[in-house]
């Protein structure tokens, strides 16, 4: 089908920071472009689709339906910025507080596509890399990520005790869906997953000069979940889509925190 031996994919990256301190705050500000060429990617199922039968054509001497390969040829250009400001409170009577917040914000274009000239003279041409795999490579991950740390540790006597407080927010994420018919708005069973607040909590205390320590905390304290999958969505075949959260289903697998809900743990150590 035209396929050719994989090369090593290509970088250049560009990046322009600065750094801020003084007495007890510190921040950084990195600005970045990342251009990725002939990106290795799994083509598409060439043949599969019903307007493909010229590629059926050209693989059913060799008794295959349908076939999909690695191929080099995807160019991509991520650009972005990321923020990091800490700042420590020391205090004579009440510990110390150290503050965190840490931020980035990108966005990654598809910016070629491959192609082969074999493929590429069929009419119609079928697609290498069409719009799912764009999609996901586009807006299959967070375009934003904000943490903010909260970290308090008090002296008490032969030991201390703290607390560890974090909220993790993650930004808007796309699952491409697939169209059951050449005229349908290909947009139509995207899922679009909600910017989502995650909150992480642990208590900690240390005992015998920090030789002894107990823990309990919860992760994801307040028992987020994506949003759910659409019935009608996850079986194509079920028609129009239903977007009632009522009559869904499973969650996304695109989601950037999982779908395993609170997580709740204790833990004690020592050391000698």
């Amino acid at each position: 089908m035209g396929a050719k031996p994989l090369t090593a994919e290509k970088s250049r990256n560009y990046s322009l920071g600065t750094v801020v301190r003084f007495s007890h705050f510190d921040a950084t500000v990195d600005a970045y472009r990342i251009n990725i060429r002939d990106r290795i990617v799994l083509s598409e199922n060439l043949g599969a689709g019903a307007t493909q039968a010229n590629v059926r054509a050209l693989l059913a001497p060799f008794h295959v339906g349908a076939a999909r390969f690695f191929i080099n040829g995807v160019d991509t250009r991520t650009t972005g910025v990321d923020l990091v400001m800490h700042y420590l409170l020391p205090t004579s009577v009440s510990g110390q507080f150290d503050f965190t917040l840490a931020a980035n914000k990108n966005k990654t274009e598809v910016t070629r596509v491959p192609s082969i000239g074999l493929l590429a003279a069929l009419n119609p041409a079928p697609p290498l890399f069409d719009r799912l795999n764009r999609l996901t490579l586009e807006e299959g991950t967070p375009d934003s990520k904000v943490v903010a740390t909260l970290d308090w540790k008090l002296p008490v006597r032969s030991g201390s005790t703290g607390i560890s407080l974090r909220a993790t927010r993650y930004g808007e994420v796309t699952e491409p869906g697939l169209p059951v018919s050449a005229t349908e708005d290909p947009t139509l069973r995207d899922l679009v997953l909600d910017p989502t607040w995650l909150i992480d909590l642990t208590l900690n205390a240390a005992f015998f000069h920090d030789k002894f320590a107990v823990a309990v905390g919860a992760d994801n304290l307040f028992d987020q979940y994506p949003n759910r999958t659409p019935i009608a969505r996850a079986n194509p075949g079920g028609g129009t889509v239903n977007l009632d959260p009522t009559n869904a289903v499973a969650f996304s697998r695109y989601s950037p925190f999982g779908f395993n809900g609170r997580f709740l743990y204790a833990r004690a150590t020592y050391n000698w």
